[in-house]
């Protein structure tokens, strides 16, 4: 039971009348008593051990100096920033002893402590990303998650827009629920994050992350940890399946058809929850069997050995056919990473496996699979061997390397080697003295990395954009150098966390002496250009 007075004078008499009238009960076996103003120490242990002995009731006093003895923890002040509204910057240092955190994550989080400056982009975001969902699945980092939550909302403070707006509150919702076990805190903010991808967006990455939203609130719903309803959910579901049939039926290009596919599948293959009736206060509705033993066992910290026999799925039929038409499109669609859904549709197998399609959709889908991952190691050695003959200067043979790898890993489970294998082919026919060449493969690699959808490579749009206009300096396009350039600095400004650090981003630097000298050789020879330049 939980108990509580704002009673100032004989607050041990309130509390020893209040344990007696439980104690009668006999029902009650712990009781938790908040109080708001201090109680002595042995006052405190008297009313605890007089409670044990005559009414086997085990007491729990929090006056106010236990309470903000506890809220000064590093890994409850959260609390005080969320309900006490005191400043994030009054969090005090998390334990000494980080053993147990990766290398990376410590480096992180040294260099997030010292920025003078909140987040405010798409690159910050990004950079944030990483340890913010380290500390929330991991528990020895789980100390520091308050702080991460708060350098996410500082980036909402700056009042982003578009995607950016959309990534953030995905972030914060997803950590909360994940790090502290409720949604409540971001309700409003989870369905701010629908109203806007629903209604606004056309973006294919954000869609996907929406149908991960949808069903991460309905967990939350069934664990009553939300107070977002069903009908809420229900209605974003179908809105995102209206969606996304409005957007197959446009025609789209094979790459973002394959994806809305993807989307289409899991929306149809998602797990059919109870409509019949809702949960009440602390209780779990009896949606499935399986769904029921992965919560027990998630609780009781054991592995997940869980059957998907009793599941019931939105509309199966629906989404096989999604996925057949998906594969019949996998061959125009390169660039559409086909091992997620793969790994879903193997979580699914138990449930799917009696359908007609099932078979043949398994086997294309291993097909499909098998074929990226022998490319991809093929890929692995091109790139060795492309290093070590362009450490030893032999530039067409590491050319050929070059290009084998970037072949093979030019899909979308695998297009990161892709991109980063263009813009070592772009250094190399630049070395070359082959200028044009290198701004093809440098302007390729800044394609493909912006049509990924994958926000981590939006620091290679920028340095594909800023290579772009070295190469065309070097080929004597200066006009074209500046105008590539200014879009290269909005790209780095827009992707790159810390964008004006070149000592982190050393082809901003060398871009920067390059337009040094073309504004001085404009200034000097031909000053009518000065104005388009500057």
């Amino acid at each position: 039971v939980l108990a509580c007075t704002i009673r100032q004078g004989d607050v041990a008499g309130k509390i020893k009348t209040d344990i007696a009238a439980l104690g009668a009960q006999n029902e009650v076996d712990r009781v938790s008593y908040f109080i708001t103003g201090p109680l002595p120490v042995g006052k405190r242990h008297d009313l605890i051990a007089e409670a044990l002995t005559n009414h086997r009731i085990k007491l729990e006093i929090w006056d106010c100096n236990a309470i903000s003895d506890h809220l000064k923890e590093h890994d409850l002040f959260y609390l005080a920033v969320t309900f006490l509204h005191l400043s994030s910057n009054l969090t005090p240092a998390p334990p000494h002893s980080d053993a147990s955190l990766p290398e990376w994550y410590i480096e992180d989080r040294q260099r997030w402590r010292g920025r003078s400056t909140p987040a405010a982009t798409l690159g910050d975001l990004v950079d944030l990303r990483r340890p913010l969902r380290h500390a929330t699945i991991h528990v020895e980092a789980r100390a520091d998650l308050p702080d991460w939550l708060a350098e996410a909302r500082a980036l909402l403070g700056e009042n982003p827009t578009g995607t950016l707006l959309a990534q953030t509150r995905y972030e914060i919702a997803i950590a909360t629920l994940r790090g502290m076990s409720t949604l409540r805190p971001v309700d409003d903010l989870v369905r701010s994050y629908f109203t806007d991808v629903i209604g606004s967006t056309d973006d294919l990455g954000l869609l996907e992350d929406a149908v991960y939203m949808v069903e991460y609130g309905y967990g939350a719903y069934l664990r009553t940890v939300t107070d977002i309803t069903r009908a809420e959910l229900d209605g974003w579901q179908a809105a995102l399946q209206e969606k996304v049939e409005r957007l197959l039926a446009a025609d789209p290009y094979p790459n973002a058809e394959a994806s809305l596919l993807a989307v289409a599948a899991r929306l149809a293959l998602h797990q059919d929850y109870p409509r019949d009736r809702m949960p009440g206060p602390g209780e779990l509705v009896p949606f499935t069997e399986a769904a029921a033993r992965v919560l027990a066992a998630i609780e009781a910290g054991e592995p997940l050995q869980i059957s998907m026999n009793g599941a019931s799925l939105v509309d199966v039929d629906k989404g096989m056919a999604a996925l057949k038409r998906l594969l019949q499109h996998l061959p125009n669609a390169p660039l559409f990473p086909v091992k997620n859904i793969a790994d879903y549709f193997d979580l699914l197998a138990p449930r799917l496996v009696d359908h007609q399609s099932y078979e043949p959709v398994r086997d294309e889908l291993d097909a499909a699979v098998e074929r990226i991952e022998g490319e991809a190691a093929r890929g692995d050695r091109a790139q060795s061997r492309a290093l070590n003959f362009h450490g030893s200067g032999r530039l067409l043979d590491a050319l050929n390397e070059i290009h084998e790898a970037k072949i093979n890993w030019w899909h979308g489970d695998t297009i990161e080697g892709g991109v980063i294998m263009s813009l070592l082919a772009s250094r190399v026919y630049s070395e070359l003295g082959l200028p044009i060449a290198a701004k093809q493969y440098a302007l390729s690699a800044a394609v493909a990395a912006r049509n990924s959808n994958d926000p981590d490579l939006g620091a290679s749009i920028a340095r594909g954009f800023v290579l772009t206009a070295s190469y065309e300096h070097q080929a004597g396009m200066w006009l074209s150098a500046t105008q590539t350039f200014r879009i290269g600095l909005l790209a780095q400004h827009h992707y790159a966390d810390e964008s004006t650090n070149t000592e982190r981003f050393t082809y901003v630097q060398d871009m920067l002496v390059d337009q040094a000298f073309i504004l001085r050789a404009a200034r000097t020879v031909r000053p009518e250009y000065l104005p388009p330049i500057e």
